[in-house]
């Protein structure tokens, strides 16, 4: 049987790296970087993650006081703003945090909005993000969002995939 290939960090908690970060530093910091992690017997690499993570926390508790009224808690503010689907994502900054947005962001935001057949609406007049609709079809977005794909495809595949739900 094959062992499992779960990284092991820190505090014996189990973590599958799925993304990378590539960053440019100035050799004094990446010298300082590395002595800083043999203190702690850890790679230069965990300890940076794990220097990131506390900088991030920090700033999550201060924007989850600011904005929210929250306790606090990184966490609370980690749940507002996290989804496994992107689209959730774009949608949660472009409606919370629009000062967040990259340019790319806001112009697949400005997409979206002006693209009727990726919004339902409800019995009161609410609109809503077709969830399913926009779950197939998001790398179509970003593919007309950068010129790769004409809208008018992009249309007309979503049509399809309507008729068909």
């Amino acid at each position: 049987m094959k062992e499992d290939k779960a990284l092991t960090y820190g505090r014996g908690e189990r973590l599958t790296r799925t993304d990378v970060l590539t960053v440019r530093i100035d050799p004094r910091l990446n010298y300082l970087l590395e002595i800083a992690a043999r203190f702690e017997r850890r790679t230069k690499s965990s300890f940076a993650e794990c220097v990131l993570e506390e900088a991030v926390t920090k700033k999550l508790e201060q924007l989850g006081g600011e904005v929210f009224g929250l306790d606090g808690r990184s966490e609370h503010l980690a749940l507002l703003l996290w989804h496994p689907e992107p689209w959730c994502r774009l949608q949660i900054l472009a409606e919370r945090f629009p000062e967040a947005m990259t340019v790319q962001d806001e112009e697949t935001w400005s997409f979206l909005n002006n693209a009727e057949i990726f919004w339902n609406c409800s019995t009161t007049g609410e609109r809503h993000l077709d969830s399913l609709l926009l779950r197939d079809l998001w790398a179509g977005v970003y593919a007309v969002i950068s010129g790769q794909l004409p809208v008018f495809e992009l249309i007309e595949n979503a049509r399809r995939i309507k008729a068909l739900h």
